[in-house]
């Protein structure tokens, strides 16, 4: 969001600057529209008194109050030919809670696909919990028959230990980001969160990256507004240069336009790289996910062989537990790869909606 922030400002600079430059434009334009009407007058005075237009110099300057100034400048400004083109606050502002809002949701999904994460990861902890256990069982038989020492029997002490905490650490941060998500079940937009299953597999919006960066830049709003500054600043340039303005005045306009394109240039650089870093990310875990359930039905069958195996006095208690351990843990990477890709896929729907990540 660094981007879009930079942007902002400078929009808001040039802005501020905008609006006194277009205050001295337009006086500069009703004193110049005035001048015919007052100079005729002045000469038909002079004609009058017997003085020629030849040789006539007018010895004061006709002066505006502020009052007619200012109702001269809001008719002009009102009228057909206004250098302004005005941006509707109102479109803004709902341009900006619209992407809050977008960006809350994203948030919230990135948080719950965490919370199954972490539901996934205890239950593993559990099987590791239950093979740490047997493991140590089996080496204090060993100590009392005197085939290992205590030390042994202490290590597994400590790995049991530390699986054990590694779930309680597991399980609290569930509990914790379950509650904050939950807080939005029921709510309109937020229909992902439900029991803390795996997402199912989708696509994004996109269909490929330039439709990704075409709607990136499209519904992003600060670069949507400096756009829009770059096309009042040419239509002004545009009236100016009509009018006949000094060259001043023109230069002023085109070196805003200048300043202005080359942010815009900047802005949709990053928001191209933002947007291409994006898909990479979403092409891997596109790879990932593919690869992990094409081994699924593989690691399943592996299960039913233990499982077999043991049956049939092939394989100890703790020689299962281990081998299931092993394929529980290819699952459960299989698992997280479905999460990786749901979470780029969000990441990618938020970008085709203007909000960068």
């Amino acid at each position: 969001m660094k981007d879009s922030t930079f942007g902002i400002s400078g929009v808001i600079v040039v802005k501020i600057t905008r609006k006194y430059v277009l205050y001295l434009v337009v006086l500069v334009l009703l004193i110049a529209l005035l001048a015919p009407f007052v100079i005729g007058t002045v000469n038909q005075i002079a004609t009058l008194a017997g003085y020629g237009e030849e040789n006539y110099y007018p010895a004061e300057i006709y002066e505006y109050t502020e009052t007619e100034l200012e109702s001269s400048y809001i008719q002009y400004e009102n009228s057909e030919n206004s250098l302004t083109v005005t941006v509707d606050p109102t479109q803004n502002n709902y341009n900006h809670m619209r992407q809050i809002e977008i960006s809350e949701r994203l948030m919230y999904r990135i948080e719950y696909y965490s919370a199954v994460a972490l539901r996934l990861q205890s239950e593993l902890l559990s099987q590791s919990i239950v093979l740490a256990q047997r493991q140590l069982e089996v080496e204090r038989v060993r100590l009392m028959l005197g085939e290992t020492i205590q030390g042994s029997v202490e290590l597994s002490y400590a790995q049991v230990h530390a699986v054990t905490e590694q779930q309680r650490i597991a399980d609290e941060s569930f509990s914790l980001r379950a509650e904050i998500v939950s807080r939005r079940r029921g709510h309109s937009c937020f229909e992902f969160i439900d029991d803390f299953t795996l997402p199912t597999s989708s696509h994004p919006r996109a269909a490929d990256l330039s439709s990704l960066i075409v709607g990136l830049l499209g519904n992003n709003v600060s670069y949507g507004l400096i756009t829009r500054q770059i096309t009042e600043s040419n239509a002004i340039l545009a009236d100016l240069t009509q009018a006949g303005a000094g060259f001043g005045t023109i230069e002023i306009i085109q070196s805003e336009i200048h300043i202005l394109t080359t942010e815009q240039g900047f802005m949709r650089s990053q928001l191209e790289i933002t947007a291409t870093a994006g898909w990479i990310t979403y092409l891997d875990a596109r790879v990932q996910y593919d690869l992990a359930q094409a081994m699924r039905p593989m690691l399943t069958a592996r299960l039913d062989l233990i499982a077999e195996l043991y049956a049939m006095g092939e394989i100890s208690h703790i020689e299962k537990l281990t081998h299931e351990l092993e394929v529980l843990e290819e699952l459960f990477n299989a698992d997280m790869a479905i999460i990786a890709l749901a979470t780029v896929i969000a990441e990618l729907d938020a970008m085709m909606l203007g909000v960068v990540i």
